[in-house]
């Protein structure tokens, strides 16, 4: 079906240029003669020239074509996927074999004035057979002009704003399509299930469901790209591009009604199934030789996970957030990062903030309960290592999450009868897991 749909609308434009043209000539022989036309006979070496200057621009729009299709070849964002969307929206096919049309209607205006002039039964049936050398000058014309719009398009998609236009398409197109072949998946093993024969094809993931991770794979080489070359501009706008794949992926998801995990369950549907495995190149180049400003974006990219995922409730987007600040702990303490350890391994504060600002419900207690048992994994993962000051930075860290809790559960919300019930659970389980 794509590949009929992608042929339809490739030669929709040079079939509706021929069908004019046609019409235009049927049209104008029937009609009586333009006096100011030259006479059936007269007419050969005006269209001989329009017919050699239409050669000439075909070969100008095919040297063109070549321009455009070379184009984009020297870029380093450059892929499969963004090569066919940028010739798609290039039009350089339509151009070219409407370029041709014009040239043939020309043609065979030409051979028309040349072979049936002196046809009686021609002369009867078409008495304005001079007037087909208007439909020669028009497919000048539009020769002329369909090369300068080739010009035109080719300079306008490789403006930087209009690249990251096709990126973001070409993304979301895979995105799209990831999700719809997960889905089709995950009703056939649910169909088969409740149908008492489990099928163990449909639980091993369509090899399609992949184009989701490697739209992130190719946002995450564009920011490392962007970090290498000092193009911070870039590099926030590839992290900017990431946050709005996801989202776009959840909007999709959403109105396809798939409901989303809680807290700590691990996500099933692309692309956030592995985009913690697909990031953690990413992350060990940010951490190793990132600045300062780029382990920032880093660090913002996963609370902004985070907090999507309370703000949506969306438990799996939630726990890849959390699992993402916990590589990043991971890698800094093996790297030795600096940057990250001097003020971006506390930010996790800022989150249970948003969480705790309403009040004491069940859902916030499980969203907080999933952030206090990240950070005893973290607290394990430091005391392991030996590393003490990770391990006192994380304790303060959910000392202060504790007291944020408490102060805005039980001082502001006095009235509820299981604040203080969740709070005491929180509070219970982190000291078990100091005293362990």
């Amino acid at each position: 079906m794509r590949f009929i749909s992608r042929t339809a609308t490739l030669l929709l434009f040079p079939a509706a240029l021929g069908v004019t043209l046609a019409v235009m000539g049927v049209v104008l022989a029937i009609r009586q003669p333009i006096s100011w036309l030259p006479a059936a006979g007269e007419a050969e070496p005006l269209l001989g020239t329009l017919l050699t200057a239409q050669a000439a621009i075909v070969a100008l729009t095919l040297a063109v074509t070549i321009f455009v299709m070379q184009g984009p070849v020297t870029r380093r964002d450059i892929d499969d996927r963004m090569y066919h969307e940028y010739v798609r929206r290039s039009w350089v096919w339509q151009v070219f074999l409407a370029s041709v049309i014009a040239v043939a209607a020309t043609g065979l205006v030409l051979l028309t004035e040349r072979f049936e002039q002196g046809t009686l039964a021609v002369v009867n049936h078409a008495p304005g057979l001079r007037n087909l050398a208007l439909v020669a000058t028009v497919s000048f014309f539009v020769s002329l002009m369909l090369a300068v719009v080739l010009f035109w398009r080719a300079i306008h998609l490789v403006q930087p704003e209009q690249w990251r236009v096709i990126r973001r398409h070409v993304n979301e197109r895979d995105v799209r399509e990831s999700i719809q072949v997960f889905l089709r998946r995950y009703r056939r093993a649910n169909e088969a299930l409740a149908g008492g024969e489990p099928d163990i094809s449909s639980m091993v993931p369509d090899a399609r469901e992949g184009l989701a991770d490697e739209a992130v794979r190719t946002l995450s080489e564009d920011a490392r790209r962007a970090m290498d070359e000092r193009r911070q501009r870039d590099f926030t706008l590839s992290l900017d591009e990431m946050r709005g794949l996801v989202e776009f992926a959840m909007d999709e998801l959403a109105s396809k009604n798939f409901k989303c995990g809680t807290p700590g369950s691990q996500p099933q549907c692309p692309p956030l199934r592995n985009l913690s495995s697909s990031l953690d190149a990413f992350r060990e180049d940010i951490l190793r030789r990132g600045s300062r400003d780029h382990v920032l974006g880093l660090v913002l990219l996963d609370l902004w996970l985070m907090y999507t995922g309370w703000r949506r409730r969306c438990g799996e987007v939630f726990t890849v957030g959390l699992d993402g600040h916990r590589r990043n702990h991971e890698i800094a303490r093996r790297v030795q990062s600096a940057a990250f350890q001097a003020g971006f391994s506390d930010r996790l504060q800022l989150l249970t903030g948003a969480i705790v600002s309403g009040v004491a419900s069940e859902e916030a207690f499980l969203y907080l309960r999933q952030v206090l048992r990240h950070q005893e994994r973290l607290l394990s993962d430091a005391m392991n290592a030996g590393s003490s000051g990770e391990y006192e930075r994380v304790h303060s860290e959910s000392e202060a999450i504790l007291l944020s809790v408490r102060s805005r559960w039980l001082a502001d919300s006095p009235a509820l009868a299981n604040a203080s019930e969740q709070y005491e659970e929180l509070a219970r389980d982190y000291r078990i897991t100091l005293m362990g």
